[in-house]
């Protein structure tokens, strides 16, 4: 059986709580990330299954899939996706991230409009 990329989601969700007694930024940074990655896999696997999308297997990937969407019309989608990496990216490796609380909602509210979008 094929993982579910979308279940990040519902681990980002849980990182975002306050409860769960984990150091709150690194659970944050770590949210931003996965909720990323729930979108990006969610959106690539679709591409590829209903789309005629081509995956190199590189990192380059990323952006291939951005401008995939952006080029299908489907901006937001794309937009969406794009915002969500470069979040991942600042989360991932810069040691100051202003707002954070604030990425990283905005992160979970973007992950989950692309899933429900690419689901109906």
């Amino acid at each position: 059986m094929s993982f579910i990329w979308a279940e990040f989601l519902t681990i980002a969700n849980y990182l975002y709580q306050e409860d769960h007694g984990l150091p709150q930024e690194a659970a944050f940074r770590s949210a931003v990330s996965r909720a990323y990655y729930a979108a990006f896999r969610h959106a690539r696997d679709f591409a590829q299954k209903y789309q005629h999308y081509s995956p190199k297997g590189s990192g380059e990937d990323h952006y291939f899939l951005i401008n995939h969407f952006k080029n299908r019309k489907e901006i937001r989608i794309g937009i969406d996706l794009d915002t969500l990496r470069k979040d991942r990216d600042q989360c991932d490796y810069d040691a100051v991230v202003n707002n954070l609380d604030s990425i990283a909602q905005d992160s979970l509210t973007r992950a989950a409009k692309i899933i429900n979008s690419l689901n109906k």
